[in-house]
């Protein structure tokens, strides 16, 4: 097989397995905070990564309008997921910041992700499991290395 191939095929089972992820841990249920969706949850985990970010830099991120980016944050917020703060030094600037809650949830579907993946993970040996971790190191150690990625 071409390398090209492996690349495309490698890449399609990548998919696949974080489709397959995504849906395990979104159905794990929890009555709190079931009706979380993939976006609503990304988009915690990058505030909660950039605490203090603005609403500019949310759109750029979500790659949508501003507005839209207002409306998506608003619902955040509704949900007491989200807090804005008013900049010190700029007061036209708002930031963003996760409420207890909004960690609370990003906390608990990240450990069903988790959960998911250790389920996912048991069906094959534990050589495999190294020889993928291997695998995997040395490819996130090349593409840190490389100016391409």
């Amino acid at each position: 097989m071409p390398p090209e191939e492996y690349s495309d095929q490698i890449l399609q089972m990548a998919f696949e397995l974080t489709r397959l992820l995504r849906r395990q841990a979104m159905l794990q249920h929890d009555d709190d905070h079931c009706d979380v969706n993939m976006l609503q949850l990304h988009a915690l985990a990058m505030i909660h990564e950039h605490e203090g970010i603005t609403m500019t830099q949310v759109a750029k991120f979500m790659k949508v309008a501003s507005p839209s980016a207002t409306s998506f944050v608003n619902r955040l917020v509704k949900l007491g997921w989200l807090q804005r703060a008013t900049d010190p030094t700029n007061r036209k600037l708002v930031r963003l910041k996760l409420t207890v809650d909004g960690q609370s949830v990003l906390k608990k579907k990240m450990q069903a992700r988790k959960q998911a993946f250790r389920r996912l993970m048991e069906l094959i040996s534990q050589p495999d499991q190294k020889e993928l971790a291997r695998i995997l190191q040395k490819v996130l150690d090349s593409a840190q290395k490389s100016a391409t990625l």
